[in-house]
């Protein structure tokens, strides 16, 4: 018999996966680059959608409440990896509008308007993505074994995308393509003065980060069996930036300690905290959600720079003067025909 505890982990364990990638394109976006992108879970949301479309089959025939775009029935991985396309071609016609004359603070209230209008929009019209109810039926891998099984295999899956995911944003925050984006997010006008073209190195920023959403969010559609519009509201967000935040701006491995705090702890082991009388638990969410909110100011207040510190890279100074043994057989040189001479 499968134990509901061993169940529970691996749940867990899959969520703080899952929320670890979304949180490290985040934290490419808004640490790395400097794009205020609070509208940074729309980007998860296209990718979700689009995994679900690519996998799931077409409406049954006479079905006159199911409606959605797509239904191409695709397999694992071809119906991930759509959804990635689609989210880093939604993430460039963005950034192509967004970020290419707003200050920050004017592109944060652009993001969430453009974020409130999507939501809108694919809440009440039911022939997009079928409304506020969504997309049901998302097959996961190995969703056809017993449930451990099949939760061991998604785990793998999700341990797999991060570990790749981990590792390509590594690559680049340590590459000169990194180096520039800190560039660019620590004073823009001083990299734009050095003939680097902000806008492209932001959009190209803008662009990974919505794959990378695009990659959580197929992976969350998947193992939740579909995806609505109820998934995607502002509080999701939240969590992300507390996850930033609170593991450490800048630095792929404090965001990952960050979303093991806001997943691992305070989503998961504050359903086990005893309510005051006469609350029900239909108010926990709410109740984590100012928990986040004030441990974001905790944090902010008293250790800004997260759990673990963004690691500031250092290089050796360059000497202005000439090397010693170039001086020494330049004087010798100079001596030599005045040694000649004398003779």
């Amino acid at each position: 018999m499968t134990s509901p505890t061993l169940i529970y982990v691996i749940t867990i364990l899959i969520l703080i996966c899952v929320n670890s990638i979304a949180a490290l394109g985040f934290n490419l976006q808004f640490a790395e680059a400097g794009i205020v992108n609070l509208a940074y879970i729309m980007l998860v949301a296209v990718g979700a959608y689009m995994t679900g479309i690519a996998a799931v089959g077409p409406p049954p025939p006479g079905d006159l409440v199911t409606h959605y775009i797509g239904g191409f029935q695709w397999p694992f991985p071809w119906d991930l990896l759509f959804g990635i396309a689609c989210a880093v071609a939604f993430a460039l016609l963005l950034g192509l509008v967004a970020l290419r004359r707003l200050r920050h603070d004017y592109l944060a209230l652009a993001l969430v308007s453009i974020l409130q209008g999507m939501q809108i929009l694919v809440g009440t019209n039911t022939r997009l993505f079928n409304g506020i109810t969504g997309i049901t039926g998302v097959p996961a891998p190995g969703g056809d074994l017993p449930l451990l099984q099949s939760q061991l295999v998604f785990l793998g899956v999700a341990v797999v995308c991060l570990v790749l995911t981990y590792t390509f944003l590594s690559r680049i925050t340590r590459s000169p393509l990194g180096r520039v984006l800190k560039a660019i997010r620590e004073d823009e006008e001083a990299a734009a003065s050095l003939g680097k073209y902000t806008v492209l190195f932001k959009l190209t920023a803008f662009a990974v980060g919505g794959g990378i959403a695009g990659l959580s969010g197929g992976l969350f559609a998947m193992y939740a069996g579909g995806w609505s519009s109820t998934a995607w509201l502002p509080q999701e967000g939240l969590i992300l930036l507390a996850s930033v935040i609170i593991g450490g701006r800048g630095r792929n491995l404090g965001v990952v300690v960050g979303t093991v705090v806001t997943v691992g702890l305070i989503q998961q082991l504050s359903g086990f905290l005893p309510l005051p009388q006469g609350l029900s638990v239909t108010i926990l969410p709410q109740l984590q959600v100012m928990l986040l909110g004030a441990l974001i100011i905790v944090f902010l207040w008293l250790r800004p720079e997260g759990i673990l510190p963004e690691q500031k890279e250092r290089f050796e100074k360059i000497s202005l003067d000439p090397v010693p043994a170039v001086s020494a057989a330049v004087g010798a040189g100079a001596g030599h025909p005045s040694d000649t001479r004398q003779s």
